[in-house]
């Protein structure tokens, strides 16, 4: 997949598109997160 012969703007453009695809898997994690935050605090307070 990768050779010598890649110019810069090959790898930046494979960079951006990964970086794109990774953001909202990022954002679903951050919301579960909060989730459990939330339902960890409802059993603490009970």
């Amino acid at each position: 997949m990768f050779t010598k012969n890649n110019s810069g703007s090959d790898i930046i453009t494979i960079l951006l598109t990964s970086a794109i695809l990774t953001m909202p898997f990022i954002h679903y994690a951050r919301d579960i997160a909060h989730s459990l935050r939330i339902i960890a605090k409802k059993a603490s307070s009970q």
